[in-house]
């Protein structure tokens, strides 16, 4: 089976979002933002000419996290989890547990400057993190590039 994990709503992480459904992907959104997808599959679009416009696309398959989910071929994992935040409602983040590596986007951009305290979307990810007791050595940004999760912490509380 194959899936399109979509962190969030806005436009820029979304891409690609019909292309996978016409391929018959199950899109994968955080609690709460599947109607929006489904209106979004529903609507008539004109943009990709790969793809017939006719193309009836409101039967794809969403799954809804409501707090962690798994996905898995059997071999590897990925977990993806709901994270409360101020920056977009039905937020997830990635974690790929056999290699401790965490996907984050928007609310950190892993590799970028960092300010001398936390931010709220900063904090909301540790919050995520110790909400679920995973224990990440890094995490890739959806924005930016990679960065020990350490970095992060070292933050918390000044």
């Amino acid at each position: 089976m194959k899936y399109l994990v979509l962190t969030h709503h806005h436009m820029d992480h979304v891409g690609g979002l019909r292309a996978f459904a016409a391929q018959g992907a199950t899109i994968v959104v955080g609690k709460g933002a599947g109607e929006h997808f489904r209106r979004a599959l529903a609507a008539p679009y004109r943009r990709n000419p790969d793809l017939p416009a006719s193309r009836d696309l409101s039967g794809t398959s969403i799954l809804e996290v409501t707090d962690k989910h798994v996905l898995t071929d059997g071999q590897r994992e990925v977990a993806l989890y709901i994270t409360e935040n101020p920056h977009s409602h039905a937020m997830l983040i990635g974690y790929l547990p056999a290699e401790r590596l965490g996907f984050v986007t928007d609310l950190w951009s892993p590799g970028a400057p960092m300010g001398p305290t936390l931010n709220p979307n900063q904090a909301a990810v540790i919050a995520t993190v110790k909400r679920f007791g995973i224990t990440p050595l890094k995490f890739a940004g959806g924005h930016g590039s990679s960065a020990d999760y350490a970095a992060l912490v070292a933050l918390e509380g000044k």
